[in-house]
């Protein structure tokens, strides 16, 4: 069985998932459904 670091198995999949970063999440979303991403 291989190790999988924790932050990787417990990562949300979906914006919906995440929990006290409604936020980012909204921020992300609206960004994406406009076309607007920007570089990181």
């Amino acid at each position: 069985m291989a190790y999988t670091v924790l932050a990787r198995k417990y990562r949300s999949w979906t914006f919906d998932q995440l929990v006290g970063q409604e936020a980012v999440a909204t921020t992300l979303v609206n960004a994406i459904a406009s076309g607007r991403i920007h570089h990181g």
